[in-house]
C-alpha cells in the first residue's frame, strides 16, 4: 500500500509466501524478497540485503505485523541505524 505514494526510497518487502513475494514484483519500487524463517537480527538481515540490492541507505524502517506465526505480534514501527553495530 505505500507503494502508491511513488516514494523516493526503495521499498524491501520480507515475505515467506512465494505468491506474495511474485505479486510485489508488480508494485512500485518494491523489492520483494522471499525467506525461510524470520531473522533473529533484522539489522544485520537488512545490511546484508542492501549489499545486494540497488537501494542504498543508512537507516531502514521495520514495520511488523501480527502474522499466522505470531498472532500476538503488536503492529511495530521502528527505525533502524545501520551505521551502529
Amino acid at each position: 500500500m505505500i507503494s502508491r505514494f511513488k516514494l523516493p526510497m526503495w521499498i524491501t518487502s520480507v515475505c515467506k509466501d512465494h505468491y506474495v513475494c511474485q505479486g510485489m514484483q508488480f508494485s512500485y519500487a518494491v523489492l520483494p524478497v522471499q525467506i525461510e524463517q524470520l531473522p533473529a537480527d533484522w539489522k544485520e538481515f537488512m545490511r546484508e540485503q542492501l549489499k545486494l540490492s540497488p537501494a542504498e541507505g543508512k537507516y531502514v524502517v521495520l514495520v511488523e505485523v501480527p502474522s499466522p506465526e505470531n498472532p500476538g505480534n503488536k503492529h511495530c514501527l521502528e527505525i533502524l541505524d545501520l551505521t551502529t553495530e
